[in-house]
């Protein structure tokens, strides 16, 4: 699995117990872990993930899936691996990102691998739409009221340098945790800035 800009690769079958082990010294560090899912060479990956989820839970970590668009672009069986994520009750907040490139100044509503919007009725998780700027928030409400899904809250890609500025000062290496311990999702090795609820 990876991240869109190749940052993080993680093979969950090989690598499942450096999974297990990083989950079980995160609670220490953070309140949650979010998984960026948009790249993988195979398919059949949810029960892994799942085992991964089930593992945060029990952990006391919140847990929240971010995609790319409505459904990993880059993954053979995306649109089964959505109807997984969307049914899971070990997952707390589902998280489309509205870009691509970041740095759209208008949000992008384009359905990707099949995957209609309309999918995501229902859903056990938490719809938090990933957006670029918080000001693109309102919009995503609107366009997702109109075909039944309510946001209920969002998590943005932008920096916001005012709040990890002194973060930096007073923590070093540790602002990413000290910066998303004041929000409730922990931002953990994502691409996502800043998460709000």
């Amino acid at each position: 699995m990876t991240g869109g800009t190749g940052a993080m690769i993680v093979v969950f079958r090989s690598q499942k117990r450096v999974i297990f082990q990083y989950i079980a010294v995160v609670p220490h560090h953070h309140q949650g872990l979010a998984y960026d899912i948009e790249e993988a060479s195979e398919s059949g990956l949810y029960p892994a993930f799942a085992d991964s989820f089930n593992a945060a839970r029990s952990a006391g970590l919140k847990v929240m899936v971010t995609t790319s668009h409505s459904s990993p672009y880059g993954v053979p069986d995306g649109p089964s691996l959505m109807a997984a994520f969307l049914a899971d009750s070990n997952i707390d907040y589902i998280s489309p990102q509205l870009y691509t490139s970041g740095t759209e100044a208008a949000n992008d509503f384009t359905e990707s691998v099949g995957v209609p919007w309309s999918a995501y009725k229902g859903a056990k998780p938490l719809f938090v739409p990933s957006i670029v700027d918080s000001s693109m928030y309102a919009s995503a409400v609107s366009y997702f009221q109109t075909i039944g899904i309510t946001p209920s809250g969002f998590a943005q890609w932008k920096q916001l340098s005012s709040m990890f500025s002194p973060m930096v000062e007073q923590t070093g290496q540790g602002k990413a945790k000290a910066a998303c311990n004041k929000v409730k999702i922990a931002c953990e090795s994502i691409q996502v800035g800043h998460c709000h609820t």
